[in-house]
C-alpha cells in the first residue's frame, strides 16, 4: 500500500531548468550587487583616507624637520652658553672673591691672630687666599724675640678657628727670629 498523498523529493533539479535559473540569476544579480556596493564604499574610504594619510605624512614630516631644527638650535645655545661661560669665568671669579672678602669677618680673623701672638711677636706680612665661604689660608710673616716665643705663638694658634699650622721657614736676623707660617683660618659664626 503506496500512500501517494506524499510528494517526492526530486533529487535532479535539472528537471526544471527555467525555474532554477531564474532562482540563480536573481541570486547572482544579488551578489553582483553587493560585490558592487562593497567595492564602491571600499573604494570611497580608500581615497578618503588615502588622502588624510597623505596629508599625515606631510605633516609628519614637517614636523621632523622643525624638531631637527630645534635640536640644531638647542645645540647651538648649549655651546654659545658655554663658550660665554668660560669667557666669564674669571670675571665671574674675581666678583665672587671680592664679595667673599668683603662680607668675611676680618675683624674677627684679626683679633684671634692678635690673642694668639705672644706679648712681644708681631706680624710682618699677611697673604690671604679665599678657599670657601668661610675659610682663608693665610701666609704670614711673624718676627719673634726667641724660639720659645715663636712656640708659644704656634701653639696659641691651635685654637678651634685655626687649622693646618705649619712653619714653612724661619731665619735668624739681628737677635730675633723671622718665620713664615701657613695655616687655615675658618669663621665660626
Amino acid at each position: 500500500m503506496a500512500d501517494h498523498s506524499l510528494k517526492r523529493l526530486r533529487i535532479n533539479l535539472a528537471s526544471v531548468p527555467l525555474r532554477n535559473r531564474n532562482l540563480y540569476f536573481t541570486l547572482l544579480g544579488l551578489l553582483a550587487v553587493l560585490i558592487l556596493a562593497a567595492a564602491v564604499g571600499g573604494g570611497l574610504i580608500y581615497f578618503r583616507y588615502h588622502g588624510r594619510n597623505v596629508a599625515s605624512r606631510a605633516s609628519l614630516q614637517d614636523l621632523e624637520l622643525s624638531s631637527e631644527s630645534a635640536r640644531t638650535e638647542t645645540a647651538s645655545f648649549a655651546a654659545k652658553s658655554q663658550e660665554a661661560s668660560r669667557r666669564q669665568k674669571a670675571r665671574v671669579d674675581f666678583a665672587n672673591e671680592a664679595v667673599y672678602f668683603k662680607s668675611f669677618s676680618w675683624t674677627g680673623f684679626l683679633s684671634e691672630m692678635e690673642r694668639s701672638l705672644p706679648g712681644a711677636s708681631h706680624i710682618i706680612a699677611l697673604t690671604p687666599t679665599p678657599m670657601g665661604k668661610s675659610r682663608v689660608e693665610v701666609r704670614l710673616r711673624v718676627v719673634s724675640a726667641s724660639l720659645n716665643e715663636m712656640l708659644a705663638f704656634v701653639n696659641n694658634l691651635k685654637a678651634p678657628s685655626f687649622a693646618n699650622i705649619r712653619i714653612i721657614s724661619d731665619e735668624q736676623k739681628g737677635g730675633e727670629i723671622v718665620s713664615e707660617v701657613s695655616l687655615t683660618y675658618e669663621e665660626h659664626r
